[in-house]
């Protein structure tokens, strides 16, 4: 499969340096160019963006480039470059490369006061505008950044108009104030979300704010224990086209406090609620559910609770169960495991 290959366009500004790390990790997906102004390289030099991207820096309007990006994205963007691309008029390498782009543009400006209007006009010309709204005189996280690349990038949004549930981190038991069993973390729950939204879905997360971000665009509800968790995803579950419990909740749950003796501890425990099988005692007609197993569990087990779908994540690869079905995906990040996940229910959807 060809990368996809994003145009970053630097403009100057203090945020400059964290442009670096953005390149960086979008090399690990994309074939990466880059486009550097006079004033950008004022503060970074292009040699340091040349050995990120293993390409030339671009200083000049490269149309032959500019045909063949699959996105264009500016970071970070200042008042004055803003100004120009609203207006229309471009006055330096990066808002004229900007305005001749005829692929999905994204935006990603150091907010202001006084630039509030001008992104809303921006927005309405379907550009993407990168923000937080909560940090105002800076750029937001670079983690937001990709995923609004991410979404750009998939024109076709198979998942539009779609309801997307997904729960995600872990879920500790507490045995006293210090002490807690604790399932395995996995971030299958938070790269699904992202996937989600990047196909056109409107995305719900549960999680547990200790083990997750939540990402850019995406609904968050943050819960701490396996009562939050199955009341959370009970009641967001309605309504719901699918419903992903992907988060790791720890199978028991203590019923004493620990006890010594010659040394030694013992605890007692219980097996705790399954919110699973709460789900597909209360699936909807038409509803998609899906499961996440742990390696040593048995996936025909799981999909005796109401799944359309079961995930198995193995060392080096992830399985697809679905009924009278078994998929091995090769191996791959996780990231492409879960697009395949979503073409797969999306084909389970339409049988």
């Amino acid at each position: 499969m060809f990368k996809k290959t994003i145009l970053v366009g630097i403009d100057g500004g203090r945020d400059v340096y964290q442009v670096a790390s953005l390149v960086s990790k979008l090399c690990e997906k994309y074939e990466v160019h880059v486009l550097m102004d006079h004033a950008a390289r004022r503060y970074v030099s292009s040699r340091t963006f040349q050995m990120l991207s293993n390409n030339p820096v671009l200083t000049h309007v490269d149309e032959e480039l500019l045909a063949r990006v699959d996105a264009m994205v500016v970071v970070p963007s200042n008042e004055k470059i803003i100004h120009r691309i609203a207006s229309k008029k471009g006055r330096d390498v990066v808002s004229s490369s900007f305005l001749l782009c005829n692929k999905p543009k994204i935006i990603v400006p150091v907010i202001t006061q006084d630039l509030k209007d001008t992104i809303a006009s921006l927005k309405k010309n379907d550009m993407y505008v990168v923000w937080d709204g909560n940090k105002e005189g800076s750029m937001a996280d670079i983690e937001d950044v990709e995923c609004v690349i991410e979404y750009a990038l998939h024109l076709d949004k198979p998942l539009y108009n779609k309801c997307v549930l997904i729960s995600a981190g872990c879920i500790q038991e507490k045995i006293d104030d210090v002490t807690y069993l604790s399932p395995s973390h996995s971030q299958m729950g938070v790269i699904l979300a992202k996937a989600a939204k990047a196909l056109g879905a409107s995305v719900t997360l549960i999680y547990d704010p200790a083990m997750c971000k939540v990402p850019y665009g995406i609904v968050g509800i943050c819960v701490r224990t396996r009562e939050e968790m199955e009341k959370m995803m009970t009641l967001f579950s309605v309504e719901q086209d699918i419903v992903i419990h992907a988060a790791n909740v720890c199978r028991y749950v203590p019923i004493s406090h620990f006890k010594e003796k010659d040394g030694e501890f013992s605890l007692e425990v219980e097996q705790g609620k399954d919110i699973l099988l709460s789900l597909g005692l209360i699936k909807e007609e038409g509803q998609l559910l899906c499961g996440l197993a742990l390696e040593d569990e048995d996936n025909r087990m799981i999909l005796s609770k109401g799944c359309d779908l079961v995930i198995q994540q193995r060392n080096d690869h992830v399985v697809v169960l679905s009924h009278g079905e078994e998929l091995v995906l090769p191996v791959m990040s996780l990231e492409r495991s879960a697009y395949t996940i979503f073409y797969k229910l999306i084909s389970i959807e339409r049988r």
